[in-house]
């Protein structure tokens, strides 16, 4: 073998280095599995954003692996997309603040809460870490919240209680989901 420049050597010792230690950065990550994504606040907009990583299986279906992330500030929340029980999926209208499943008419509130429809209990919502940042979420860390009584009220609740009646008159409400 021919021997290298000094900083050939150099460089080749770093990047075998480099190798080695993403090597076992990817096999604590594969064994711990926990940490799902780490994701840079600065692109983490008020309100609500949706988040996909693949799959996961919840109340025995295969659903995709999202979540939705609500930043109010310094405050954030992440919640699980399908309704706990049916696995159905959920949008968030952000008009009218609630969280609804087309498919079933399960009804939640902003936050998470259950307010109607076939849901056994709130939203699931999953572990996560802020710091200045980014937020760290655990996505095999997912508390299943017992069902509450969330409510809402107004012509949120009017347009809701219509479509439900009737699936197929046009929608009044929640006209751009968050998905």
């Amino acid at each position: 073998m021919r021997n290298l420049h000094p900083v050939g050597a150099i460089i080749r010792t770093r990047l075998v280095s480099a190798c080695i230690a993403f090597g076992f950065l990817m096999l604590a990550w594969t064994l711990t599995a926990d940490v799902a994504l780490g994701y840079p606040l600065i692109l983490l907009k008020q309100g609500v954003s949706s988040l996909r990583f693949g799959t996961e299986v919840i109340d025995g279906v295969t659903v995709p692996k999202s979540v939705f992330v609500i930043r109010d500030g310094s405050v954030i929340t992440v919640l699980g997309k399908t309704t706990p029980g049916t696995g159905s999926r959920l949008v968030y209208c952000p008009a009218e603040r609630f969280f609804v499943s087309p498919e079933d008419a399960a009804l939640f509130d902003r936050s998470g809460q259950y307010v109607q429809g076939p849901g056994t209990r709130d939203m699931d919502e999953y572990r996560r870490q802020v710091d200045p940042e980014a937020l760290a979420l655990y996505v095999g860390e997912r508390t299943e919240r017992p069902r509450s009584n969330g409510q809402i009220s107004g012509e949120a609740a009017e347009a809701y209680l219509t479509w439900k009646a009737d699936p197929s008159v046009p929608q009044r409400f929640c006209q751009d989901p968050v998905q």
